[in-house]
């Protein structure tokens, strides 16, 4: 049900790629094409396999959020709509870093609210 909206946001945002992991099932989608993204090393080190995501997880704890990560022009912001779902968004950022983090927080709503419909 979410998928739809979710990729309406992506389009919407001009997210180029998306993970979705399901932490309880152990299962992640995938939502665009990474290799239209300039680096990948943030997906490597976030999103790599269900192992990485779940110690991803972990140091999510206590954490504020949406977690924001930069390398060179390639963005990655990290949600968390439910206890159970963890969501990666991967981009080309073309904001100054206060927009960059209040687009974020806006965006970070929109996230968690695909998660209540």
């Amino acid at each position: 049900m979410y998928e739809s909206n979710l990729k309406n946001l992506l389009s919407k945002h001009e997210i180029i790629y998306c993970v979705v992991t399901h932490l309880d099932k152990g299962a992640m989608e995938t939502f665009g094409n990474k290799e239209e993204l300039e680096y990948q090393g943030l997906i490597q080190t976030n999103f790599y396999d269900i192992d990485n995501v779940y110690s991803l997880n972990n140091s999510l704890e206590g954490q504020e959020l949406p977690k924001l990560f930069r390398q060179g022009k390639v963005a990655c912001i990290i949600f968390k709509p439910t206890n159970s779902v963890i969501v990666g968004m991967f981009y080309h950022e073309k904001r100054d870093f206060r927009e960059y983090c209040n687009w974020s927080k806006e965006l970070n709503e929109e996230v968690k609210l695909l998660w209540k419909e």
